[in-house]
Parts: C-alpha cells; structure tokens; sequence
C-alpha cells in the first residue's frame, strides 16, 4: 500500500491523502490506479483551523496597507474570542 499527500505545512499531514493498493514499484502502482484501487481518504478543516489557515497563509502580501504583523495580531485576537 503506498500513500501520498498534498501537504504544504506539517499540520496538514493526515488531512487528505490516497491509498493505492500496489506493491511498492512503478509498474504495479499505475496498474493499481489503472484498475481503480485506489481509495481517497479525507476530513474537512474544522472552521477554526480553517480560519487560522487562512490568517497564517492568506495574506502573504501586504493587504490595504496592513502588515503581516497586522494579520498575525488579529488572528491571534480571533482565535482567543473563539477558543
């Protein structure tokens, strides 16, 4: 069984991934695909994780004048309102 991930920061690790069910070897993973066994595994982002993504990622750039320190600031104002 191989696995794979989208993981861009190593709190997603484990949020979305696929299963394929092959011997751990090219050939033997596309005919494994090829033959459909493969089985995506997924949950959806609390909406609290959601927003605290969004806040640490969104605004890389500097957003109508605000800094990244800005965004930090209120996230952090945010996720203690919400927590």
């Amino acid at each position: 069984m191989v696995g794979t991930s989208d993981t861009h920061v190593l709190w997603q690790l484990d949020t979305t991934y696929s299963l394929i069910d092959a011997k751990p070897n090219i050939q033997d993973i596309f005919k494994a695909i090829k033959n459909d066994k493969v089985i995506i595994k997924t949950q959806p982002l609390s909406n609290i994780k959601y927003f605290d993504f969004l806040m640490l990622n969104g605004p890389v750039i500097v957003v109508r004048g605000k800094s990244r320190q800005y965004w930090r600031a209120l996230r952090q104002k945010v996720l203690n309102i919400l927590i």
